[in-house]
């Protein structure tokens, strides 16, 4: 949210902070191995995560989202966080589609909302609304930033649920958000991101159109040197570059500079022990949110942390587990696997606190941001996984009256729920699967009965197999009923027709 600074300093003014509890010191001896850390379960994460927007924790009566626990204002970004984070629940089957608190009934409280909000007398949205009372909590306007991602959102939405796509549509004229589009900056990962928003919605100004080509002229801007690897001379943090990958489609030359970004940030920690996974975030610490930048262009130094009202300031950085586990969706290295074990311990039965600082602190503070990017996360991990596979034969054969079993192997590159059942091409046959419901890897057995009625001849079970979000996998096998069997029976008899002896 780079251009919301004075609305983040006056909503955290207002916000009630608890104190952090100092927390055993990581203590750096050498790189950690693959080994060291389980692999993670993104189910576990995705609904630990999607715990804080539960009714009357994380979101008001009126249906909309707290910034944080403690602050139960929103702004624009936040309610960008929050659609997105609806739309990635739904896909991963955290909350049905109908019903109470459902996926459609969050949707429509909050295109509800954007469609009766006050606007500034300006024509566009206000800074800060109250997420319990729906009404302005600041007396200024939203900026280019806020508005630019919650399009990024509502774009998403209308592909997510075409049905609503006229609604969408004029919930965007009401809101004034294009007027933005000529104020869009041109300095670095956060405007990449949120000027897709504005192009997404068909504004093509000059400043919008310069900030989505910023790509096409990175290798041209002068650099500057983080831990060895030479990065653009642009504001450069993790925040923006995650929220591209998982709303957005970036070409091949988005993930050679992120890709870079993510060197650098490993280089930092084999020269100093620091595990480093630098963002945005809440802190416990005055100014109680600071920017981490990986290039500061304000002070022209690479990992500072900064805030509009000091400029850079001497707290210890934090690694926000939003970036840590995120990260971790998108590459999956050692790396990774090593800031996802440092920051697990910031899960919570209500969702994951901010991150935990360089020196082993926890950031107690539960938000919407972090939440709802690292429920972005878990969606992408889960989908971009390879396929499932099922393995089993291709031909088993049985007697009329008999029985068999038959075994096959699920496997999958994630450990993810699975349900499984399994039919017959004739009614006549018997059916059944064991166990119905497991995680993958998954050893199955299917059980088959046919009746002594059954007919000889070819006939088909199929067990299929659905594993979240929306996977289906099944595999057929041939079963051949053969005809009844005949026992030749021989008796030898002697010349008096009597049986033989000996024979």
């Amino acid at each position: 949210m780079r251009s919301s600074f004075p609305v983040k300093l006056l909503a955290l003014l207002l916000v009630v902070l608890v104190l952090a509890v100092p927390q055993s010191t990581f203590h750096h001896g050498g790189s950690r191995s693959a080994e060291a850390e389980p692999e993670i379960d993104w189910m576990e994460v995705a609904r630990a995560a999607w715990n804080y927007f539960q009714p009357g924790f994380g979101v008001s009566s009126r249906g909309l989202n707290y910034a944080t626990i403690s602050w139960r204002y929103l702004t624009d970004w936040d309610l960008g966080c929050y659609l997105s984070a609806i739309i990635d629940a739904e896909i991963l089957g955290l909350i049905p589609r109908d019903g109470r608190w459902g996926a459609d009934y969050r949707i429509r409280r909050v295109l509800d909302f954007l469609a009766s909000r006050p606007l500034h007398p300006s024509g566009v949205p206000y800074a800060i609304y109250n997420a319990d009372t729906g009404e302005p909590g600041t007396s200024g306007p939203s900026n280019p930033s806020d508005a630019g991602r919650l399009l990024v959102a509502l774009y998403r939405l209308k592909q997510h649920r075409p049905d609503l796509s006229s609604y969408i549509e004029a919930i965007v004229e009401r809101n004034g958000f294009l007027k933005f589009a000529d104020k869009v900056p041109n300095i670095g990962s956060y405007p990449y991101f949120y000027a897709h928003g504005y192009y997404l919605w068909g504004a093509r100004t000059k400043q919008v159109v310069d900030a989505v080509n910023m790509l096409a002229t990175l290798r041209s801007r002068k650099t500057i040197n983080a831990y060895g690897v030479e990065l653009p001379f642009v504001e450069i943090t993790m925040e923006p570059i995650l929220h591209t990958v998982f709303e957005l489609d970036p070409p091949e030359e988005f993930f050679h500079w992120a890709d870079l970004v993510l060197q650098a940030q490993i280089n930092r920690y084999k020269a100093t022990g620091k595990p480093t996974a630098f963002t945005e975030g809440g802190h416990t610490s005055p100014p109680h949110y600071v920017y981490e930048w990986i290039v500061d262009i304000y002070t022209g130094r690479t990992f500072t942390v900064w805030n509009p009202s000091f400029s850079a300031l001497s707290l210890t950085p934090v690694v926000y587990t939003k970036a840590a586990i995120a990260m971790h969706a998108i590459w999956e290295n050692d790396y990774t696997r090593m800031l996802v074990g440092y920051v697990m311990r910031t899960m919570t039965p209500n969702g994951f606190y901010e991150g935990v600082d360089e020196a082993g602190r926890m950031i107690y503070q539960l938000t919407d941001k972090t939440n709802a990017l690292i429920v972005n996360a878990a969606r992408y991990a889960i989908m971009k996984a390879k396929p499932p596979s099922l393995s089993g034969p291709g031909l088993v054969e049985v007697y009329p009256g008999g029985s068999t079993t038959i075994s096959f192997f699920l496997n999958h590159s994630l450990s993810l729920p699975a349900m499984a059942s399994a039919t017959a091409s004739d009614p006549g046959l018997g059916v059944s699967v064991q166990p119905a419901a497991g995680r993958t890897p998954l050893n199955l057995t299917l059980y088959l009965e046919v009746p002594g009625g059954v007919k000889p001849g070819t006939y088909t079970v199929t067990l299929e197999v659905r594993l979240t979000p929306s996977q289906v996998v099944s595999r057929s096998v041939a079963v051949l009923v053969k005809p009844p069997g005949y026992t030749l029976r021989v008796r030898a008899l002697d010349a008096c027709g009597e049986p033989a002896a000996n024979v």
